[in-house]
């Protein structure tokens, strides 16, 4: 498990991402482009991520398609999971 962002950042960094161009749920709700990991694969990673999301202080929730989610921004990309996947996308930039 990472026990700094600078590990978590390292294990995100160095999984392989599989990138989804988005879908439409079952109940209509479309779901926007991104990447993921499957956990299962990966568990190290998910749960890295996992204690991430239940302790850093740059935590923050919203609602997506009627569920809430626990976000983290590291290096440029959000990054949440969902049940057993590791997600993430491009944090916009502002500038």
């Amino acid at each position: 498990m990472a026990e700094t962002t600078t590990e978590l950042q390292s294990l995100l960094e160095a999984a392989t991402w599989v990138r989804s161009q988005g879908y439409r749920r079952t109940d209509g709700f479309d779901v926007g482009g991104h990447e993921y990991v499957l956990g299962k694969l990966r568990p190290d990673l998910h749960q890295a991520l996992l204690s991430a999301l239940k302790s850093d202080p740059a935590v923050y929730v919203k609602v997506y398609g009627g569920f809430t989610y626990r976000y983290l921004n590291l290096g440029g990309w959000k990054y949440w999971t969902a049940g057993y996947v590791v997600n993430r996308e491009r944090v916009p930039d502002d500038g």
